[in-house]
């Protein structure tokens, strides 16, 4: 009869010593593996991470962007005209030059061919009548700056960015009928030069508020009651406009029908009620356009360009190393980190 062996069933069977730990290379895939893990895991979180603070950027740039185009548009719908033929009604000028911007990489602005975006700062001043007093009210992109006999002053943004400035006329005209030229008059004066800043002619900074930072592009174009464009090479604008243009060809009337081919003279100026002229013989749209006596258009086209948080802060710090020319060049490569916005404002009183 078989007997059950207590003993020899509870000894274990004689063992190698080492036979059930880990290899020096099983620990090295182990660790490798584990590595390859983590760094793909770090990679995933970091474009996670990334993507997060690129929408959260254009969410900051949008919402600016749609508050600023809002502010501007309800406030230039308040044109009102001051049936003087002294009196600016509305006033636009293409300031500076403009600057390029492409996502070519190696490519710069100047090669022919290579698509462009131009950026563009207009000055836009404009008459407006509230609480029984007229008040001239402007928008201007300018940049602050440190001028040794005014103190705080405002200069051109020639690097490519700068900020969008109200200008609000001290006094008011309060209750006249009609509007003083002298409201214009003290907009012109606070303006510092348009194509470059000069210690002489910087614009005080007094009767300027700030409204937003990383303005790259602010165009404002008229339009007639037809809808064409009110530039120097138009030719079917609505007869209302009583216009005067001067430009490379000379000075001459519009409409044309009712002086044929005449050129203007000095007793024309006080008939029309509107005034181009060529600002930069380069771009027909740039122009000096000036809107009085009954005359605005029938409504314009505000265009907005704002630059992303996060390639203003690099553009402010290349700025305050004195880095003007490369953070020029840095603006020209970013325009993916600019948002456009575009409105069209109508004016409620336009030429009659």
């Amino acid at each position: 009869m078989y007997r059950f062996n207590n003993q020899q069933s509870l000894k274990r069977p004689s063992q190698k010593p080492g036979a059930a730990a880990f290899t020096v290379v099983e620990l090295m895939v182990a660790v490798s593996l584990m590595t390859l893990i983590v760094f793909a895991l770090y990679s995933m979180f970091n474009q996670t991470q990334r993507a997060l603070r690129s929408n959260e950027a254009q969410v900051d740039s949008t919402e600016r962007g749609r508050r600023v185009l809002e502010l501007v548009s309800r406030e230039i719908e308040s044109t009102r005209v001051g049936m003087r033929a002294d009196t600016t009604n509305l006033w636009l000028r293409t300031a500076l030059l403009p600057i390029g911007q492409n996502d070519v990489p190696g490519a710069t602005p100047s090669v022919v061919g290579i698509p462009l975006r131009s950026n563009r700062f207009d000055d836009v001043y404009y008459l407006t009548r509230g609480d029984r007093a007229w008040r001239g009210v402007g928008y201007v992109v300018l940049t602050p700056t440190n001028n040794a006999t005014k103190g705080e002053a405002l200069d051109r943004p020639l690097a490519g960015v700068g900020t969008l400035y109200r200008y609000e006329t001290p006094l008011s005209n309060r209750d006249y009928t009609f509007p003083s030229p002298n409201l214009f008059a003290g907009w012109i004066k606070s303006l510092p030069a348009p194509n470059q800043p000069l210690p002489s002619t910087n614009g005080s900074a007094t009767n300027f508020s700030q409204i937003s930072q990383g303005i790259v592009h602010f165009r404002v174009l008229p339009y007639d009651t037809r809808g064409e464009l009110m530039s120097m090479d138009t030719t079917s604008l609505d007869p209302a406009y009583q216009m005067i243009r001067t430009g490379p060809l000379g000075v001459k009337k519009y409409p044309l029908s009712n002086v044929q081919g005449a050129k203007g003279t000095t007793n024309d100026i006080g008939l029309v009620n509107v005034v181009l002229s060529q600002y930069n013989l380069a771009d027909p749209l740039s122009t000096l356009t000036t809107f009085r006596s009954n005359a605005i258009p029938a409504y314009l086209d505000l265009e907005l360009g704002v630059l992303e948080p996060d390639a203003l802060r690099t553009y402010n710090q290349m700025i305050k190393d004195d880095m003007g020319t490369q953070a020029k060049a840095y603006l020209e490569r970013r325009i993916a980190k600019v948002q456009i916005f575009r409105k069209r404002i109508p004016l409620r009183t336009v030429a009659q």
